[in-house]
């Protein structure tokens, strides 16, 4: 069953239960009432940003092995194979040009 508050043990405290209850409904009641304050939280914005989202998974060369003078400008790349990114040593049919 529903047991009563006891108001008696409450006063004991120098607070009345009416004193408790009317401060809740200021509380809860102020956060719809005053303008810019909401109980409730804001729907997020993210940030601007100047992000910019690049494909670099295009015209890629692989050599299985380090290429004599492979820093120079003028590097014939004839003999290198064409290759995907994300690419390993392991060649995969399906991922063939």
């Amino acid at each position: 069953m529903f047991q009563r508050p006891d108001f008696q043990k409450m006063k004991t405290c120098g607070i009345s239960f009416q004193t408790v209850v009317l401060s809740a409904v200021i509380v809860f009641l102020s956060g719809s009432l005053l303008p810019g304050f909401s109980p409730y939280a804001a729907q997020y914005v993210p940030a601007q940003s100047n992000r910019v989202e690049l494909n670099f998974n295009t015209n890629w060369l692989y050599a299985p092995s380090d290429v004599p003078g492979g820093q120079s400008a003028t590097l014939d790349e004839s003999a290198f194979s064409k290759v995907c990114l994300p690419h390993t040593n392991k060649v995969i049919t399906h991922h063939l040009l």
